[in-house]
């Protein structure tokens, strides 16, 4: 969902715990295509 509203041009904020790595590697893949 983040990735579509960043494609949209909204401003998108998270606000989670990310306890693995693959997480955490999804939220960057996300923050550097945006």
């Amino acid at each position: 969902m983040a990735a579509e509203n960043l494609q949209l041009g909204r401003t998108v904020i998270v606000d989670s715990v990310n306890a693995t790595e693959i997480t955490r590697q999804a939220f960057a893949a996300t923050s550097l295509n945006a």
